[in-house]
C-alpha cells in the first residue's frame, strides 16, 4: 500500500475503530439493557445457551470479519509511520502503540516484533497479528480501497485472554468468503469455533452519501462447555448515509444515517438430552442515526422446536407490553413463561 502524507489521525483512527469493536464484540460485556435471567420454567444454564444460540454466530462472525479491516489498517499505518512504504516496502510486523491515555487516534511504531504486527492500547488490549498471505491492489491509497477491490488474507489473530483465530477469507467481483477457527471468551466462558461465511457486498458512494448493502450465509459449529451450537444463518444489512444536510425515509423522517438489518435463524442447540431447533427465527431492525427507529417496522417471526416437538415461538414487543417500558425487546414465548433474548433502550 503506497505510503501517504496524511497525518497520524487519518491514518490510525480505523485501526482503533476496528479493534475496539472487535474487542467488544468477543470480549466484551453483555449490553446493560438486556435481562439476564430466564422466564419461568427455564433453568439459567438452558436459557444462556438459548441466548448464545439466538445471538452468538451472527455476533461472533461480524467481530472476527472485521479484523479484515484491523489487517488492513494495522499494515497500512505500519507501511507509513516506519516510513518503508516511500521506498516500496509493505510492513506487515512491528508495534502500533497507543501514545496517549484516553486518546483513540495517536499511535507511534516500532519494528519489532519481526514476526507479527501488533495493535497495543494504554488500556492493555492487545491485537497481534500474524499475517501470511496479503494479496491484491498494494497501490492503492486507502486501507478501504484495498478492501473493497479483489484481494485474498491469511492471518491469525490473537487478543492474549480473549480470542484466538486462525483466518482465510478473499473477495472477488464483490463475492467473498470467510472461513475462520479457533476459540474466543465470551461472559468469561471459554468457546470453539470453526464456520465459513459466504456472500456478496455492494459498495457505492460519491459526493452526497454512500451505500453499502451486504448478504451472505453462515455455517459451521460453536461449543462451549456443556452445550454446541450447528450454525445455519443467513444474514442482509444495509446502510444508507448522507453527507449532505439529510437523508428522507419513506415516512418523511430526516436521517444521516440509516440501516435496516434482517437476520434468519435455522441453528440447532444441543444442551444435556434436549435439542433445540430454530425454524426459520427472523428478525428485521431498523435505526436511524444510531437509534431504533418505527419508520419501517422491527419484525420477529419463526418458533423454536424442543426434541422435534413445537415448543416456543418469536415475538417482538414495545412499550406497554415490556415490563420496564421504555424498552423494545425480542422475546421467546413458551407455555411455561416468556424469555428475553434481546432488549434495545429506546
Amino acid at each position: 500500500m503506497k505510503a501517504q502524507n496524511h497525518k497520524t489521525t487519518d491514518l490510525v483512527a480505523a485501526v482503533t475503530a476496528a479493534a475496539l469493536l472487535l474487542t467488544v464484540a468477543c470480549g466484551g460485556e453483555p449490553d446493560p439493557s438486556d435481562p439476564s435471567q430466564p422466564g419461568p420454567g427455564l433453568s439459567q444454564q438452558t436459557f444462556t445457551a438459548l441466548k448464545a444460540a439466538h445471538g452468538l454466530p451472527a455476533e461472533m462472525t461480524r467481530a472476527a470479519y472485521l479484523g479484515r479491516s484491523l489487517v488492513a489498517n494495522g499494515v497500512y499505518a505500519a507501511t507509513t509511520l516506519s516510513g518503508r512504504g516511500a521506498h516500496g516496502v509493505v510492513v506487515k510486523s512491528g508495534t502500533l502503540t497507543q501514545r496517549f491515555p484516553g486518546n483513540l487516534y495517536y499511535f507511534s511504531y516500532s519494528p519489532q516484533p519481526a514476526d507479527r504486527l501488533v495493535v497495543a492500547f494504554t488500556n492493555g488490549t492487545r491485537h497481534e497479528l500474524t499475517i501470511s498471505r496479503l494479496q491484491g491492489n498494494l497501490n492503492v491509497t486507502s486501507p478501504e480501497q484495498f478492501l473493497s477491490s479483489n484481494h485474498s488474507l491469511a492471518y491469525r489473530h490473537v487478543i492474549p485472554g480473549q480470542a484466538d483465530l486462525t483466518v482465510d477469507t478473499s473477495n472477488l467481483g464483490g463475492q467473498w468468503t470467510f472461513k475462520a477457527s479457533g476459540t474466543f471468551t465470551r461472559d468469561k466462558v471459554k468457546h470453539s469455533t470453526d464456520f465459513v461465511a459466504s456472500g456478496s457486498y455492494f459498495f457505492n458512494n460519491d459526493t452526497t452519501g454512500g451505500e453499502t448493502k451486504t448478504t451472505y450465509t453462515v455455517r459451521g459449529k460453536v461449543k462451549a462447555p456443556g452445550f454446541s451450537i450447528d450454525v445455519n444463518e443467513s444474514h442482509f444489512f444495509h446502510l444508507a448515509s448522507s453527507t449532505g444536510s439529510t437523508l428522507y425515509s419513506k415516512s418523511g423522517g430526516k436521517s444521516k444515517v440509516a440501516t435496516h438489518s434482517i437476520d434468519t435463524n435455522n441453528n440447532t442447540l444441543t444442551i444435556g438430552g434436549d435439542t433445540f431447533r430454530f425454524d426459520s427465527c427472523r428478525l428485521r431492525k431498523v435505526f436511524r442515526d444510531g437509534k431504533p427507529s418505527d419508520n419501517d417496522p422491527w419484525q420477529a417471526t419463526g418458533r423454536v422446536l424442543r426434541n422435534g416437538k413445537g415448543w416456543g415461538a418469536y415475538r417482538y414487543v414495545r412499550g406497554a407490553l415490556v415490563a420496564n417500558g421504555g424498552k423494545r425487546q425480542f422475546q421467546l414465548v413458551t407455555e411455561q413463561g416468556t424469555h428475553v433474548l434481546e432488549s434495545w433502550n429506546e
